[in-house]
């Protein structure tokens, strides 16, 4: 015989049941958004600014790379920072490279530096596209703004490369220089990869020099 009493009670159950999924994947999804991945964020942006703080400069001389912290956003520094800074500036320092970081520059402060006959190699590190990187809140600087600058030896776009167009290595970069810029977007994790594998080798090349 048909029981309509128990379909409605098994109907109510699995509203109930679905109300508290839904309520626990909510809170779950506040904590982490607003305690769990701040508080962490937090301490690596500490941590890493730190040392960061401790190593600006390395050897400058008459030539040097720049590390251009490009975003001077509050919310936007700590996430440049999840991307291994510290491990950038020992990788220089293990291959003999004098540089200079430059935190949470403006545009002109921007153009400064590319424009600087001193500064031979560039790192950019922050949130952006192929063709410019975002230095605020509302505020961007495009590449092609520098295509009468002093050519480069080398140039690393560490942001997204997304949305086509020239990047700068496209306009100042030297004949024979090196460059890294992709034509798709990158996630921290993939440019950290980058990041530990030159690191990798520049370790093993001191060692092997070590051992000459």
């Amino acid at each position: 015989m048909f029981d309509g009493t128990l379909i409605i009670k098994y109907f109510i159950s699995s509203l109930v049941i679905l109300l508290f999924a839904w309520l626990y994947v909510k809170v779950y999804v506040w904590l982490g958004k607003n305690f769990l991945i701040p508080v962490i964020s937090y301490g690596i942006f500490y941590f890493d600014r730190r040392y960061v703080h401790k190593n600006m400069e390395f050897n400058v001389n008459k030539k040097y790379s720049a590390i251009i912290l490009a975003s001077n956003y509050w919310p936007e520094k700590i996430s440049v920072y999840s991307i291994d800074i510290p491990k950038l500036l020992k990788t220089l320092k293990l291959k003999k490279e004098s540089y200079k970081v430059y935190e949470f520059v403006s545009a002109k402060e921007f153009k400064k530096i590319i424009n600087n006959p001193k500064v031979s190699n560039v790192y950019i590190l922050g949130h952006g596209q192929r063709h410019g990187v975002k230095l605020g809140k509302n505020e961007c600087i495009y590449y092609c703004e520098f295509k009468n600058a002093k050519k480069k030896e080398a140039i690393f776009q560490f942001h997204c490369n997304h949305y086509g167009g020239k990047s700068l290595a496209d306009y100042i970069l030297s004949k024979k220089g090196i460059s890294f810029v992709t034509t798709k977007k990158m996630n921290t994790l993939q440019i950290n990869k980058i990041i530990y594998e030159n690191y990798k080798k520049a370790k093993k090349d001191s060692r092997i020099l070590l051992l000459k």
